[in-house]
């Protein structure tokens, strides 16, 4: 995640970033329900995540 936010160039703002998105991961876990499906995009391609996401939702056969 670290990465992925200071690759963004926000400078100064990076700690804040960081912080958030800390606290919003802590609120998907806490709120969201068990059958959630989370996709890990840190360093995967554009139709890679596209790929998982419609193999999830069951639209395609991507696995």
């Amino acid at each position: 995640m670290s990465a992925r936010l200071n690759g963004r160039g926000i400078g100064g703002e990076l700690a804040r970033e960081l912080a958030n998105s800390a606290r919003k991961a802590g609120v998907l876990d806490e709120r969201a329900p068990v059958d959630t499906v989370r996709v890990v995009t840190d360093g995967r391609s554009d139709v890679d995540i596209a790929g998982e996401v419609l193999a999830a939702t069951g639209w395609v056969n991507y696995l």
